[in-house]
């Protein structure tokens, strides 16, 4: 049954992000021929903006697709349907890592677009050197990629915590939402803050590289992304209050 929630909220909004990964690719292609901003800005603050604003519209699409499909009017449908609560959060979660690894995806390609007079490839031998080099590279890609979405999954589960915290009933929707709004930035805020003491305690013992602590900051990002995870389901399935 989980899988039949994905595959039906991948029907919600994959008009929305597939036109907004079009968008950004689009804009790789043709904005060099208007202004060369990765001349005038620099590569890197392409990237940044990009991201920045992939998660703006990340962030905005998640709130809006779990509030209104599990909250709002929708909610009477979805919470009629035989699966366990924690299966509906769940499938959310993963379509939301699919849209935002997609969204990676394409900020990373116009980056590469809108950059492409600033690269060339050289073709030739390639040594076990190169090879090896080319390896820990790609290593060093997906221990970033793996810290990069537990923390994704971190800040979604305390969006949708705090969606569910501000469910519950409270004396009026307005102290209910500002709850709510108040756990999700705790939320965020206590794991970023935790994350940075960890960092400062690895770097007395020694740990400072990313090599040697990346797992460490995973780890804190996986644990308190199944805490949220878990008491978004318990809300769920006992203090449930749709609008």
């Amino acid at each position: 049954m989980l899988g039949k929630l994905i595959r039906l909220d991948l029907r919600f909004a994959y008009k929305k992000y597939l036109a907004m990964a079009a968008l950004l690719i689009l804009s790789g292609i043709f904005l060099p021929w208007i202004v060369d901003l990765s001349a005038a800005v620099g590569l890197m603050s392409v990237f940044m903006v990009g991201f920045l604003i992939i998660a703006v519209m990340s962030v905005y699409l998640v709130f809006e697709n779990f509030s209104q499909n599990l909250f709002g009017a929708e909610g009477y449908l979805m919470h009629t349907l035989p699966v366990r609560p924690w299966q509906l959060v769940a499938s959310k979660t993963v379509t939301t890592f699919l849209w935002f690894n997609l969204m990676c995806a394409a900020v990373v390609l116009m980056g590469i677009l809108m950059g492409r007079g600033d690269f060339s490839i050289q073709f030739g031998y390639i040594g076990a050197k190169e090879w090896a080099a080319f390896g820990d590279f790609l290593l060093a890609c997906l221990k970033i990629w793996v810290v990069i979405n537990l923390l994704m999954f971190v800040v979604v589960l305390a969006l949708y915590l705090g969606i569910a915290f501000a469910s519950v009933s409270l004396r009026g929707r307005k102290l209910g939402r500002l709850c709510g709004g108040a756990v999700s930035f705790v939320g965020i805020w206590g794991v970023v803050y935790l994350a940075a003491r960890v960092a400062e305690w690895l770097a007395d013992v020694g740990m400072a590289s990313f090599d040697s602590a990346w797992w460490v900051e995973g780890g804190v990002f996986a644990l308190f992304a199944v805490l949220y995870f878990l008491l978004t389901t318990y809300l769920i399935g006992h203090k449930l209050n749709l609008r």
